[in-house]
């Protein structure tokens, strides 16, 4: 059976929870639309590209738990609207859709008056991956995709990684005793995780696999990265099967170029550990939704 979309998932959440339903549609070929999770506002924005592997919808305790971080931002003195977009799926619409759609609301966005200092992209897993590749084809630009061109000298405000998907093209060909070791104490099954990775990188031609794996590309790839985006806040669990990846997307591919790369890895966390935290009403937040709060408010607020 066909899982709901993000936007009909949206409408249940906004009935749910009393808040506005505010949907913009964004100009192009692939019905893209933002979804505004709480007030509509464009003074400072979170740019959210939601996970699921590129094969399910945006649930309720993604959504919970963006409009915590935008009421804890509040109570701060901060006023920031958080821009959900939607993006088409897996198997029927491949890599590079969801970049096209991504490159779309971002450049609806900026045409609408936001400036990109004002702009943070945050994202989990896929959605984390997904942010990655903007940031890629900034940089490097995918000749299928329009390029998206910021104002000279005008970058964005950070970028929050959360578990990002990266190493699909090594997990797609790994042995099973190598995967279920990695991912043993994840809520990720190794099985699984073989199968999404398949399907991600299929006929995806090999001069591209790097806009979408970004720890096959060249280790100077992300040069000039400090041009593109102020700060980098990447957040993993420490049994996540994700973790060797990310580590060495970090260490070998992002720190060599931008100063203000900051990893946090939590104790005994797995993949997407804060946005778990939000599937229960009344939960222990733990430790690391914490310091991504701080996080977000330090930089939108200094």
């Amino acid at each position: 059976m066909k899982c709901k979309s993000t936007q009909d998932n949206y409408m249940k959440w906004t009935r749910s929870t009393g808040l506005p339903y505010t949907v913009d549609a964004v100009p192009g070929i692939d019905d893209t639309k933002i979804l505004w999770i709480g007030p509509k506002r464009l003074n400072k924005v979170l740019f959210y590209c939601h996970g699921g592997g590129y094969m399910i919808s945006a649930l309720a305790p993604q959504m919970n738990f963006y409009r915590y971080i935008q009421l804890e931002l509040q109570k701060r003195g901060a006023q920031v609207g958080v821009a959900m977009i939607t993006y088409k799926l897996l198997p029927e619409h491949q890599f590079p859709t969801q970049l096209r759609q991504a490159r779309d609301a971002l450049d609806f966005l900026i045409q609408s008056g936001v400036h990109p200092r004002n702009i943070m992209l945050v994202g989990e897993s896929a959605g984390a991956n997904l942010v990655i590749q903007t940031l890629s084809h900034i940089l490097r630009r995918l000749p299928s995709v329009q390029p998206l061109i910021l104002p000279t000298g005008k970058i964005f405000r950070g970028a929050l990684l959360i578990s990002p998907w990266v190493s699909m093209t090594a997990d797609s060909k790994s042995s099973w005793s190598l995967l279920h070791s990695r991912y043993k104490y994840d809520i990720l099954a190794s099985r699984i995780i073989r199968l999404l990775s398949k399907e991600v990188v299929r006929d995806i031609p090999e001069a591209n696999i790097m806009f979408l794996d970004p720890v096959e590309a060249p280790k100077t790839w992300f040069d000039g990265l400090d041009n593109v985006v102020d700060r980098v806040l990447i957040t993993y669990g420490e049994l996540e099967g994700f973790a060797p990846g990310i580590q060495l997307l970090c260490e070998k591919y992002l720190k060599p170029y931008h100063e203000d790369v900051m990893t946090l890895q939590q104790r005994d966390g797995v993949h997407g550990d804060p946005i778990l935290k939000f599937i229960r009403k009344r939960q222990d937040l733990g430790d690391m939704v914490p310091l991504i709060v701080d996080w977000v408010a330090e930089v939108f607020m200094n």
